[in-house]
């Protein structure tokens, strides 16, 4: 029990390590889209708006609102990091449970249900956006 802190706090820098590289790889590979996209040179005036627009992270008010797509939008790095965060608040309170000792139990009892609400509170926050941009539109 006493290594058990030190390799939680271990696997968790390989998570965040982890997290952040892939978000680097995607966020590169996003960039080199775009660049290749406006070097073709064959983009109307509109379709250059919007590679300039993704690249400087603005938005342009004109237009009807965007339709909601078939395929979801990726979850942002604060839900991911929720949803990380839940799962080991689950398995840290099943460990705690199996444990036996009372008050181990508690906190076990406590932690499998916050643990959940924060691997589920990304999905259910991305649904409620997505139901109220269906409605807007």
């Amino acid at each position: 029990m006493e290594a058990f802190f030190p390799l939680m706090l271990i696997f968790g820098f390989i998570i965040a390590i982890t997290l952040i590289s892939s978000r680097s790889k995607e966020r590169r590979e996003r960039l080199r889209i775009l660049e290749d996209q406006l070097r073709a040179g064959n983009l109307d005036g509109a379709g250059r708006q919007r590679v300039v627009d993704e690249l400087t992270g603005r938005q342009t008010p004109a237009g009807p609102p965007p339709q909601a797509s078939a395929t979801p939008r990726p979850f942002s790095g604060s839900a991911r990091f929720a949803f990380g965060i839940g799962w080991m608040t689950i398995f840290l309170g099943i460990a705690l449970l199996m444990t036996g000792g009372r008050d181990e139990e508690e906190a076990g009892i406590i932690l499998i249900p916050l643990g959940f609400a924060l691997v589920t509170l990304p999905i259910a926050l991305r649904e409620l956006e997505s139901d109220r941009r269906q409605r807007r539109a």
